[in-house]
């Protein structure tokens, strides 16, 4: 498995069990990715659009922002490529799911900090950052 990360989270990809990992931030990815069959995209926007090229003509990339997403979907059909947008409106019967898996320890969860109601702001400023490693948990109890 192949994976993207800055030199700080290898480690953490490492231990996700992907086993070669590319520093984005010193190495174009395509040239050093080819011929993928599918690729997950949890950054969207241009860093999407680059991915592309690392697919195998018959792969798929899955991109998860929604906020860019036409514009990646756009990109992928103007290269004749095969993308998908994946947004997950939880309900409660997919959270009862969720919280199952993980209970079975079938889930692995990164949780990076859970947060009191009067921490919002703090929270969302560190999510606002785009490099929280691992889950933001809102605990009202």
């Amino acid at each position: 498995m192949l994976g993207t990360a800055s030199m700080h989270n290898h480690e953490f990809l490492g231990d996700l069990g992907v086993d070669r990992v590319i520093d984005y931030q010193h190495k174009r990815v395509p040239e050093h990715a080819k011929d993928i069959d599918l690729i997950i995209d949890c950054v969207g926007g241009e860093s999407g659009i680059e991915a592309l090229e690392c697919l195998k003509p018959d792969g798929r990339l899955v991109t998860l922002p929604s906020v860019t997403k036409d514009i990646v979907i756009a990109a992928g059909q103007a290269q004749n490529r095969h993308v998908e947008a994946i947004r997950v409106m939880p309900d409660a019967a997919q959270l009862e799911q969720i919280v199952a898996l993980y209970a079975d320890d079938i889930l692995r969860l990164q949780i990076n900090g859970s947060y009191q109601p009067d921490q919002l702001e703090e929270a969302f400023e560190l999510s606002a950052t785009g490099h929280v490693c691992g889950k933001l948990i809102l605990s009202f109890a």
